[in-house]
Parts: C-alpha cells; structure tokens; sequence
C-alpha cells in the first residue's frame, strides 16, 4: 500500500483516485477506511444529502460499518446506536451480520 501511495505521491491524491471505483477494500486499513469516509461525508454534502461517509468491511466474520461526516451538526453515533454500536458525534461505527446487513439494504434502497 505504502508503495502505491508513493507512486501517487500523496494519501489523498491516492484516496481521490480511489474513490473513482466502484468499490475498495480497505480491511484492515483503519486510517484508510477513516479518510474515505471522510470524503464520502464532503461529497455527500456536496450532492445535497446528509453528510455521513460510510464504509463496510468484513471484520472477524461480520460486517463492521463506520461512519464518519465533517459536519458538526450531524451526530452519527444516534445511527451507529440504534444498530447496537457506538461512538462519537463526528466517528462511530456498527457491525452486522451478512443475513441482517442483506435485509437492512434491501429495505434501505
């Protein structure tokens, strides 16, 4: 990863490349999976919908989902609660399990 970065030249430069896919896999990459869904979060806002950044990965066989947003009126750790999570205003995070996280995104799209 380290590598990559460098080729680039910066973490966000890299980020932003990375976020012109479909998906990324981040397992394992805390600060990583941080910053995208801190970017996530900025250009949620720009597009008019809630400023929340998520990001799901596979974590000791279920499925960890962190949210993250830049804005201060926004308390993600209300949403990370009522999925049995917890965290901070601005950082919190879940987990499901793959049968819970199929039927909460059906029912969500």
């Amino acid at each position: 990863m380290e590598k990559v970065f460098s080729e680039v030249g910066s973490k966000s430069e890299m980020l932003s490349i990375k976020l012109q896919r479909e998906a990324i896999r981040a397992d394992g990459q805390t600060q990583l999976s941080h910053e995208i869904a801190l970017e996530l979060s900025q250009r949620s806002a720009a597009a008019g919908l809630r400023p929340i950044g998520a990001v799901v990965f596979m974590q000791r066989g279920v499925l960890k989902v962190c949210l993250r947003t830049t804005d201060s009126t926004v308390n993600t750790s209300e949403i990370a609660k009522a999925y049995g999570g917890g965290g901070k205003r601005s950082s919190s995070s879940f987990t499901l399990r793959m049968d819970e996280f199929n039927i909460w995104t059906s029912v969500n799209s």
